[in-house]
């Protein structure tokens, strides 16, 4: 249970320093950080907020393990045709490792963006690597790894299977890119954690640890959905020394966070 840790995606509707307190109420020391409003934006961040947010989070005895801005949707797209947009986007992740570092965060999440969908996927797919390469020497000065997961077919149209990511990473080829898992788009391209495992190794970095309905829905809470999430728990906790993070997405999430989040803990202890 100390690899397990929680992202405040669910929590939207509540202030920053709810969640905090709310770690501290469920004894969870180790927090993935989505940033955006209400909580925090790297875009429209005064250097005394962020020395606010770390204090709150130094102060409760967390850790923040990943940061993960928003980034699933306009205006950032590093993959994007657009020279303007990806540039930007490029800029928004460069921000993004500054706060990363400050919060003293190891990691830091990217998507790897969408072409459009009627255009080859390898324009695309060139345009992701080289905005990567890019960050990737940027990552580098901070000492802090970026993580790519994949996504449903609804989220990209260039990194939907372990194939992908794996071509993707060699062709960035940095030492501060490195591949991360999420269960539910894994699971709806018909993949399972075994094989990630022989295929990534040591080099698996991170893990978005949900359930979900099989159909490419949202990612939810373990025990939720029709995934085999037992045999992911005993399997990960013996072959990857990483993070699990807890990541509910689901609309109905968000009214109660705090018992969303119990649950999955009690249900998760009860696996051991």
């Amino acid at each position: 249970m100390k690899n397990v840790s929680v992202m405040n995606y669910n929590y939207q509707r509540y202030p920053l320093e709810y969640f905090l307190d709310s770690m501290n109420r469920l004894n969870v020391e180790a927090i993935e950080l989505w940033a955006a409003e209400p909580h925090l934006y790297v875009e429209d961040l005064p250097a005394s907020r962020l020395a606010q947010i770390r204090r709150e989070i130094v102060s409760r005895g967390l850790k923040v393990i990943c940061f993960t801005p928003e980034q699933c949707a306009y205006p950032v797209n590093i993959a994007a045709r657009d020279e303007r947009l990806r540039n930007r986007s490029i800029s928004y992740f460069k921000k993004s490792l500054e706060v990363a570092a400050e919060l003293e965060s190891p990691l830091l999440l990217v998507v790897p963006g969408s072409g459009f969908y009627n255009e080859p996927k390898e324009e695309g797919f060139k345009r992701s690597a080289e905005s990567l390469r890019i960050l990737g020497e940027e990552a580098e000065k901070y000492g802090i790894h970026i993580v790519m997961e994949t996504r449903s077919k609804y989220g990209t149209n260039l990194v939907n299977t372990r194939a992908d990511l794996r071509k993707l990473v060699d062709e960035v080829n940095s030492p501060f890119v490195d591949p991360m898992l999420d269960t539910v788009p894994m699971f709806t391209e018909g993949e399972d954690v075994r094989a990630w495992l022989d295929d990534f190794g040591d080099r698996l970095r991170h893990v978005h640890f949900c359930d979900g309905d099989g159909k490419g829905g949202s990612n939810m809470a373990v025990g939720d959905g029709v995934f085999p999430m037992q045999q992911y728990w005993e399997l990960l906790n013996r072959e990857y020394n990483g993070y699990l993070t807890l990541e509910l997405v689901v609309n109905r999430y968000y009214l109660e966070p705090e018992q969303e989040v119990q649950k999955c803990l009690d249900r998760l202890r009860a696996m051991q």
